[in-house]
């Protein structure tokens, strides 16, 4: 699990880190990325589309998401604030996270 510090829970932190132009895309995943000075640790949020299937799969998509995060999260800038997007139905969708957070880092630092 995500630890606390890690969870981006605020609607208007989803809405301001939607809006931003860092993105970052794979083949079921899309990534946003803020930079927050104030942050001591990353945070991340997810979001799942309806088209990824019934609320019993959309929750177990977010579980596994969250579970891959919380072991890739290193990758992340300090001061980030992330959302991540599953678009799309997969089997594991979650074995793109690393690849989608070093995708934004890079994007961060550049």
């Amino acid at each position: 699990m995500l630890a606390p510090i890690n969870r981006l829970t605020s609607r208007e932190d989803f809405q301001r880190v939607t809006k931003s132009k860092i993105r970052s895309h794979t083949k079921t995943l899309t990534g946003y990325l803020l930079t927050s000075p104030e942050l001591v640790e990353p945070k991340v949020g997810f979001i799942v589309a309806g088209n990824v299937g019934s609320s019993v799969n959309r929750h177990r998509v977010a579980r596994q998401l969250r579970h891959a995060s919380r072991d890739s999260i290193h990758i992340l800038p300090k001061s980030s604030l992330v959302v991540v997007r599953a678009n799309k139905r997969e089997q594991d969708a979650s074995v793109e996270i690393p690849e989608l957070f070093t995708s934004l880092s890079k994007k961060v630092s550049a």
